[in-house]
């Protein structure tokens, strides 16, 4: 890859649940540089929506890198609300925490937004970079030569975060409950949830509660807090339910759009 330019990350808290982020990439710093989507393009800077709407405000650093821009822009599209690398159903194939970490595979240390709030139970439930790993390894292959992405691994992690306290059957109870929410939401991914979508958020937001009060369970208040970065809540809004529609409108559309051709 040739670094040529810096990547930077930022985060806000979600509408429904200030516990949890959104998170989003820019080319430039600080985030309030431009007012609107019209002026980053007007300055030739690139601005990556993760699936949420232009922000400039109520923000906070999460990091930054030197990376690739046409990398960056391969992987990713700039200026588009509607680019979503391999995340093409919200919710479904991952959250914003995934597509940004998508963008930031083109820096140097391949940077993830591990600083943004519900971080730890994103990347349990949706990997690194989404449930898509098969699309996501094409990806990097078409943009980076001789790569194929980063395959997620878990189970060393949890490892080496529970260390002396890892007990084999601790980890095959927390892997099972990620087994769970996969088949979920392969199942929930057969269906469309255009005619209610805060039905469908509602029951993701729902499900993921009770995966992981499974998960407190195992782990007791210490070791959650220690693998999962956030304490026990009696409801984890990790969906956002606008983000959601609108993921679900679009797929709607591009069905609909197949059927015609």
């Amino acid at each position: 890859m040739t670094i040529d330019t810096r990547l930077y990350a930022w985060a806000r808290p979600l509408d429904i649940d200030k516990w949890v982020d959104h998170t989003w990439v820019t080319d430039y710093t600080p985030a309030s540089t431009y007012p609107n989507i019209a002026a980053v393009v007007a300055a030739d800077k690139n601005y990556w929506f993760c699936w949420g709407t232009f922000h400039d405000d109520n923000y906070r650093d999460i990091g930054d890198d030197g990376a690739d821009s046409a990398v960056a822009k391969c992987l990713v599209k700039p200026n588009d609300a509607a680019a979503h690398g391999t995340i093409a159903r919200y919710a479904i194939d991952g959250v914003c925490h995934q597509l940004a970490n998508q963008v930031l595979y083109s820096t140097q240390a391949k940077m993830v937004v591990r600083q943004a709030n519900g971080y730890g139970i994103s990347q349990f439930l949706y990997g690194t970079y989404g449930r898509q790993h098969a699309a996501w390894a094409n990806r990097v292959g078409i943009c980076i030569s001789a790569e194929s992405g980063t395959v997620d691994d878990f189970e060393k992690q949890l490892m080496q975060t529970l260390g002396d306290s890892a007990s084999p059957e601790k980890v095959e109870a927390l892997l099972e409950i990620q087994a769970d929410f996969r088949a979920a939401m392969d199942d929930m991914g057969q269906r469309l949830y255009v005619d209610n979508p805060a039905e469908g958020a509602g029951a993701i937001n729902t499900h993921i509660t009770s995966l992981m009060t499974r998960a407190h369970t195992i782990l007791g208040d210490e070791g959650f807090k220690t693998v999962f970065g956030t304490e026990m809540r009696a409801m984890f809004g990790l969906v956002d339910p606008e983000m959601f529609a609108a993921s679900e409108a679009e797929f709607a559309k591009s069905l609909n759009t197949q059927s015609d051709e």
